[in-house]
């Protein structure tokens, strides 16, 4: 059977004290421009990308970086030509006066405003810092300095947001998965919203500060977190004319028997404790997600239209009737239909059942209470 690592022992990553590419290519950077003090910058990027040292994904990044670099500086030599070429030679007399071009010079939407671009800007900077690295002259540690740059911008960091690891969880029967870690500081996070007001060693500005630290936190991790599956995670269901309560309302009633529990101050085990936990993530993700507020949605703008087909209000606006009716499309009223998985579970039920099409998930926010 597999077991975890011994202490001190590694399995994965980089060996210690192994440097990392843009270490590896300062050092390739300072050798060589140690090696050839009078080389043209452009002749030592040359270098680089011919250099057997370095891995290829290394050479190919710095010949990226020259490539844009040099195209940039030709396009910008192109436009320059092509703007003396057109250049008149001989001032007609109906053309406008000095102060008049140099107004319209002066606005940022002319022709004649300079374009700023950033190839020959950025090489111009390469080239100075190649230079204090080839300087004999200049301390180690500028040299190492202007190195470092110049790896830093051949070899940029990328900057892309981490997402969310759900994958590594797998989900559960309601397709909703979800870091325990996560799930935990939601609870006990809301937790501590919940017994803030109730603290009497705070003042009122202190207590409020700290509720809008909470309540950031709370948002952030209910952002993070996928609603389940509104098919498989309903509020009730039908067993041919009878209502039967679905999973919704058995997390809530779950999470109040659990918030009891607390209350008591009884001693959860660790499986009850990510139940609850996890509970609380799923509950929270479905209630705050887009579905329910869709819902909510459409159910305002029903009201708003039924007042005002009777006269009691202003009619809806063009772009709230396309609301409505693309919401009433979506979620069509509730229709009863049979649940066979649930049929099979609720055997005992004898009662006449019809068939009839199931055409959604219904949902009725009136039984909703948080």
């Amino acid at each position: 059977m597999p077991r975890g690592s011994k202490p001190g022992e590694r399995r994965g990553g980089r060996k210690r004290a192994t440097p990392n590419r843009r270490t590896v290519l300062r050092e390739r950077i300072l050798a060589i421009a140690s090696a050839n003090p009078t080389m043209a910058p452009r002749d030592l990027l040359l270098i680089l990308v011919d250099d057997l040292a370095l891995a290829a994904d290394i050479r190919l990044a710095v010949g990226r970086k020259l490539f844009q670099a040099e195209r940039g500086r030709s396009v910008d030599d192109r436009s320059q030509k092509s703007s003396t070429s057109k250049r008149p030679l001989i001032r007609l007399r109906d053309s406008k006066p000095a102060d008049d071009q140099g107004r319209e010079a002066a606005q940022p939407g002319s022709a004649t405003t300079p374009v700023v671009r950033v190839g020959p800007e950025t090489f111009s900077t390469l080239n100075f810092l190649m230079r204090i690295a080839q300087d004999v002259t200049a301390s180690p540690a500028e040299r190492c300095k202007a190195a470092s740059e110049v790896a830093r911008y051949l070899l940029p960091k990328k900057n892309a947001p981490r997402r969310p690891r759900h994958h590594k969880y797998p989900p559960d029967k309601f397709g909703f998965s979800v870091n325990p870690n996560w799930a935990r500081e939601l609870r006990d996070t809301k937790w501590k919203l919940d017994c803030l007001p109730r603290s009497r060693k705070l003042s009122p500005y202190a207590i409020a500060k700290k509720a809008s630290k909470l309540q950031a936190r709370i948002t952030e991790i209910r952002e993070s977190l996928q609603c389940p599956c509104p098919s498989k995670y309903r509020l009730k269901y039908y067993i041919g004319r009878t209502e039967v309560q679905a999973e919704i309302v058995w997390d809530r009633d779950r999470l109040k028997l659990l918030q009891k529990r607390r209350l008591d101050k009884e001693t959860f085990t660790p499986e009850e404790d990510l139940e609850e936990a996890i509970r609380t993530a799923r509950y929270d993700s479905f209630m705050e997600g887009p579905e329910i507020a869709a819902r909510k949605r459409l159910d305002d703008l029903r009201e708003r239209k039924r007042a005002a087909d009777k006269g009691y209000g202003p009619p809806l606006t063009r772009a709230e009737a396309t609301t409505f009716r693309y919401l009433a499309i979506l979620y069509p009223p509730p229709r009863r239909h049979i649940d066979e998985q649930a049929l099979a579970e609720h055997w005992f039920l004898d009662l006449p059942v019809e068939e009839e099409n199931a055409s959604g998930t219904p949902v009725d926010l009136n039984l909703i209470t948080t």
